[in-house]
């Protein structure tokens, strides 16, 4: 690490807090922790810095991000920031389990018969249960769902809408008996697997490489996603169409992320940006203003702050438009393709629709908010209430979609909802408003980072031919 006015190095050893364990491992790697969690400190060259932090009890990234020593209380913010993480990993030490059979009663026994014998043997153990009808509003809450064995046939549709959950069936002779001994066991195990599944996660990151149509400019692309729990940030640089380099950064929350940040750190990787390219949540005007309340962004003028900071070209996308671009350019066989995204447990999703491989904006950005007019639509129950279980996403989906196919006519729309199990269901919802002849096709998909990315890379090319 080269000679810098702030020497990080010392002045983390002399201001590491004393509830927190510290390990110079090497004179570029710390690693600190607690009960809960434990963090990762490594120093590159060029000043750069990666901060990592795993939940103990699951091996879980909760928290990852690079960023490069521009000025002491920036750099200081960074790490009080990671230790303010590790101490709120504190609360969640216990390990949180849910039991879930039909209608909970038998299952409710069996997670008192566990809290008490938890206690008796000090275990880090807490149980409770529920029947299947609420566990999506409450699964959110716990580390680890074990369901009776009279609904084991939902098991699959359970791991598929949970997917950042570990979701077993209980052993039906472990059931039938209520052995809390042999429960402990099957737990430990199943947590163990889980954990090890964990840490090859975590090795790849995620990675998503991609051949891109670009033209001979070198493009920093920024996405944003959100996952449910978390915020993932994924950074690729690209040139004549290859990916010279790809990172991701983990956070808790829109708030935590800073974009300016995170374009230094990119920007410090590879010589020669000509674009910086954003996908991020929100309405976008014109590619140049957000609207984004989560983040307390309003008529913010992102584009020019950017540039007036970076002295690079910049343009801006809504994530869920990047998403139909990318999809529309990968499948040109339709004409008009809506997606249509519904985060888990989440009541707004929204749509990005490409007809004839053109994204449609509309006035101000506002083309693809539902959040405008499903509020006031009827439903059969709060909207809040209903993005918790499969059934009621399902109505807000349908709800959502029907005047998009009305008033577009999408020949196919691509779906992401990790809540909606039974597409065939959906589609026959939809079907009892829509005339056969007018029904879109409609596709199912997990993965969204190949046509994320596919569509900013279509994205960076219109804006680059325009400005020429």
């Amino acid at each position: 690490m080269p000679n810098h006015p702030f020497d990080y190095k010392t002045w983390i050893r002399q201001h590491h807090d004393d509830s927190i364990q510290f390990k110079e491992i090497g004179a570029d790697h710390y690693e600190l922790g607690n009960a809960a969690g434990s963090a990762t400190i490594r120093f590159y060259d060029n000043d750069l810095v990666e901060i990592s932090i795993a939940r103990k009890k699951d091996n879980e990234i909760q928290y990852y991000l690079h960023f490069q020593i521009k000025d002491k209380e920036h750099a200081q913010q960074m790490y009080l920031e990671m230790i303010e993480a590790l101490k709120a990993m504190e609360d969640e030490q216990v390990v949180k389990i849910l039991l879930c059979c039909s209608s909970g009663f038998t299952t409710s026994y069996f997670a008192q018969r566990l809290n008490e014998a938890a206690k008796q043997l000090s275990l880090d153990y807490e149980f409770d249960a529920t029947s299947y009808f609420d566990l999506y509003s409450r699964a959110e809450g716990y580390d680890m769902i074990l369901i009776a064995p009279q609904i084991g046939y939902m098991l699959k549709k359970f791991k598929k809408a949970l997917p950042k959950k570990r979701v077993c069936q209980i052993p039906t002779s472990l059931f039938a008996s209520y052995n809390t001994g042999a429960a402990f066991s099957f737990i430990q195990e199943q947590l163990k697997e889980y954990r090890q599944q964990s840490q090859k996660k975590s090795a790849l990151l995620e990675s998503c490489r991609l051949d891109c149509p670009m033209h001979q400019e070198t493009v920093l692309a920024i996405a944003e996603l959100y996952d449910g729990n978390s915020i993932q940030v994924y950074i690729h640089i690209y040139k004549k169409g290859e990916v010279l380099f790809d990172d991701v950064v983990i956070k808790p929350n829109f708030q935590k992320v800073v974009l300016f940040d995170l374009i230094q750190y990119a920007l410090g990787q590879v010589e020669g940006v000509d674009l910086i390219v954003l996908a991020v949540p929100g309405i976008i005007k014109e590619g140049t203003i957000i609207d984004f309340p989560q983040r307390g962004l309003k008529n913010y003028p992102m584009k020019k702050r950017i540039e007036e900071r970076f002295h690079i070209k910049t343009t801006l996308i809504n994530n869920t438009n990047a998403v139909a671009l990318g999809y529309a350019h990968l499948h040109p066989e339709h004409e008009i393709v809506t997606y249509h995204s519904q985060p888990y447990g989440r009541a707004m999703g929204g749509q990005g629709t490409v007809v004839h491989q053109n994204l449609i904006n509309g006035m101000s950005g506002i083309s693809g908010e539902i959040k405008f007019f499903l509020p006031r639509m009827q439903f059969s129950n709060e909207l809040a209430r209903l993005a918790k279980t499969d059934f009621g996403t399902q109505e807000i989906v349908t709800n959502a979609l029907l005047p998009t196919i009305s008033l577009i006519g999408p020949d196919i729309i691509v779906l992401r909802a990790p809540l909606i199990n039974d597409l065939e269901e959906l589609k026959k919802r939809i079907a009892t408003f829509i005339p056969c002849d007018a029904m879109p096709e409609i596709v199912m998909i997990e993965d969204i980072k190949p046509f994320l990315f596919r569509g900013i890379a279509e994205y960076a090319c219109s804006f680059l031919q325009e400005t020429e």
